[in-house]
């Protein structure tokens, strides 16, 4: 559902006028704090099982899924990959932080959180799916992330438990990401 809703809109966009290009950087900044988002509840699924946070094999799968998928998505995945790192090492954080905040507060930790493997992890692939599209059609529109001009990004990705320098890296690797020759 929400791919077909973003894909949508994605046509509209690129087949939009030339200003199109901030609404198509705000899409992508959208889908960005759509994924962070569910790093709430993945934390609370993983609390209340006694998962760890960190799962190193766990994420060199997913890297290495989402370099083919931007490959398939006419992403250079060699440029992507250093932004699909960011996007996890903040995700790691985040669930931290709702960790260390549910430890201090008891009564303040998520009741009931929805399933990893049923529930948030199809989630996630499909906003990281319309995330690749998304990455690819503002390339071709000529949309560049500059890593420089941050502020739009730091205004769109605004989540609690996000890091500062966390926000930055995956602002940072945005701007790297290249189409495919």
């Amino acid at each position: 559902m929400i791919r077909a809703l973003a894909i949508a809109v994605l046509i509209a966009l690129a087949s939009g006028p030339a200003g199109a290009d901030d609404p198509m950087r705000m899409l992508v900044y959208d889908l960005i704090t759509q994924r962070l988002a569910l790093m709430k509840p993945v934390a609370a699924w993983k609390h209340a099982r006694g998962t760890p946070v960190e799962d190193l094999e766990r994420e060199a799968v997913v890297v290495d899924r989402a370099a083919a998928d931007a490959a398939l998505a006419g992403l250079d995945p060699e440029t992507a990959r250093p932004f699909f790192v960011a996007q996890i090492e903040a995700a790691k954080a985040i669930q931290i932080c709702w960790i260390a905040r549910w430890e201090a507060d008891e009564a303040a930790k998520m009741t009931d959180p929805p399933d990893l493997n049923s529930e948030i992890r199809p989630e996630l692939l499909a906003i990281g799916t319309t995330l690749l599209d998304a990455i690819r059609l503002a390339l071709a529109e000529g949309v560049d992330f500059d890593p420089d001009n941050a502020s739009k990004f730091w205004e769109a990705v605004d989540l609690d438990c996000l890091d500062p320098a966390a926000r930055d890296a995956i602002h940072r690797r945005l701007g790297g990401i290249r189409l495919a020759r």
